[in-house]
């Protein structure tokens, strides 16, 4: 892993390259994004994006796609929509399980209800964004 953009976007190095990466099923808080004429500024939105750092690390991460039918490959900033890891540990699960990102539900993919759970057990214990 090379760097953390914010709560759901990563650049990891990959067959010699950079690769932006969407952490799939999740939705994190934005942040000002000025290279991409976003310039919201959610609440939470740093602290997403320190909660991934701290998650990650800067340790190797193993990346999985799953497409489900009708889901993209990519999104529309050209990012891979996957899943990844850090050894066993699903990372995109982890955020939503922390409360620092919400389940993306517009597309299905193979752990949809699991990220569903997480974030209700988040929100119930008032973890991360679910404190405010």
């Amino acid at each position: 892993m090379k760097r953390v953009i914010d709560g759901d976007t990563v650049v990891v190095g990959r067959c010699g390259a950079l690769q932006k990466v969407r952490l799939k099923g999740v939705d994190a808080p934005e942040i000002p994004h000025p290279d991409h004429g976003q310039f919201k500024n959610d609440p939470f939105g740093y602290e997403s994006r320190e909660c991934l750092r701290e998650i990650l690390d800067g340790r190797p991460v193993r990346l999985r796609s799953a497409l489900a039918s009708g889901a993209p490959e990519h999104d529309d900033y050209g990012r891979l929509l996957a899943y990844i890891y850090d050894g066993d540990t699903l990372v995109n699960a982890e955020l939503i399980r922390r409360g620092c990102a919400r389940a993306f539900l517009k597309y299905p993919h193979p752990h949809r209800e699991e990220f569903i759970e997480l974030e209700a057990r988040a929100r119930t214990q008032g973890l991360g964004l679910w404190a405010r």
